[in-house]
């Protein structure tokens, strides 16, 4: 049965959370969100928007995880690690990306222990206790806590490989002590030529074994660097993010995770001159039919003004994967509609 505990790790994971196991060693199973939707979008309301855009050729090495983002179903993701991979699923990712993949429900364990690795989760039942147990369809392991030991990340990833056929995600850390913003760190996480042996050992080790690769520090400090906030306004303590520090992370992987749609029509916004979304129409690229009873667009992804004043907002019925409209700045347009398929160009917003 699970149960609420005020968790406390030793660095700072502090927070009200659903435990399905609290096992020894001071180590957390947890399942699900700790925080809603609408905290989250709250958060990053306050942020300057996240830019990242993720390298095409990822899917390669994703197979089982595009296979249910396409196809639909449940995927099932563990995450490993310790208090920096507990922030970035607290950041609710997982949300965001079900949200763009709808027929696709993701069901989240992360299992962490503060300031722990893959030379602690490597020992004899810990990857079964901690990921085996849980059926991954992905497996991903982040932290600043690996003590650079490239050879505990492989034999985990041997030990999950061999029990399963789980996509497996290899993740760089953020935050902790380093600051992107002195110009000698940030060498060191730019530029191929000044990386460190751990970001080329991580590297190399997904080649290898056929992970996928994220460098999360990397885009990470990037976005420091040009967000023109203080480091301290996205940090609790100083090792962990805050709110809105979870959500530069959460947003980095779930741009990462999200498969963009090929073969379903997109809604394309008309732009001012032909009247705008309140009086005109909304084009229906490039197939189907289909007209709008209730539209609603999320404002927390979209550039401000972009609704004209005829297309209130309504509370949405049910979310119709039609794709995503690419907006300013790279923000996404998404309508979430009720509707009815009938032999008209028109998408009528009521």
């Amino acid at each position: 049965m699970a149960l609420s505990h005020r968790l406390m790790f030793p660095l700072a994971l502090a927070v009200s959370l659903s435990v399905l196991a609290l096992a020894s060693d001071d180590a957390f199973i947890i399942r699900g969100n700790v925080r809603t939707l609408g905290q989250i979008q709250k958060a990053y309301a306050e942020m300057p928007p996240v830019q990242y855009a993720p390298p095409a050729d990822r899917w390669q090495r994703l197979p089982k995880t595009r296979e249910r983002l396409l196809n639909g179903g449940v995927l099932h993701v563990v995450m490993l690690g310790d208090s920096i991979v507990n922030d970035t699923s607290r950041s609710g990712w997982d949300m965001l990306v079900d949200r763009r993949h709808p027929t696709c429900r993701i069901e989240k364990v992360t299992s962490v222990r503060g300031s722990t690795g893959c030379w602690w989760y490597k020992e004899p039942g810990r990857v079964k206790q901690y990921v085996l147990d849980h059926m991954p369809d992905l497996v991903i392991i982040g932290g600043i806590s690996q003590r650079n030991d490239i050879s505990s990340i492989r034999e985990v990833i041997r030990q999950i490989r061999g029990a399963s056929q789980a996509d497996v995600l290899l993740m760089t850390g953020a935050f902790g002590q380093t600051d992107p913003r002195i110009e000698s760190v940030w060498q060191t996480i730019s530029d191929p030529n000044q990386f460190t042996p751990y970001r080329k050992g991580l590297e190399r080790l997904a080649d290898e074994t056929g992970a996928a690769f994220l460098d999360m520090e990397a885009a990470w400090g990037r976005y420091i660097r040009q967000s023109g906030k203080d480091l301290d306004w996205f940090k609790r303590d100083p090792i962990h993010a805050n709110e809105r520090g979870e959500q530069i992370l959460g947003r980095i992987l779930a741009s990462y995770l999200s498969y963009p749609p090929h073969d379903r029509p997109v809604l394309s916004v008309p732009h001012e001159s032909e009247g705008g979304c309140g009086q005109g129409r909304l084009r229906r690229l490039p197939r189907g039919r289909v007209r709008h009873r209730r539209v609603l667009l999320e404002i927390g992804l979209a550039p401000s003004g972009l609704l004209g004043p005829g297309l209130a907002a309504s509370r949405p019925q049910r979310e119709l994967r039609y794709g995503q409209v690419p907006g300013e700045m790279g923000y996404f347009c998404r309508f979430y509609a009720q509707c009815r398929r009938r032999a008209d160009d028109r998408l009528r917003p009521c």
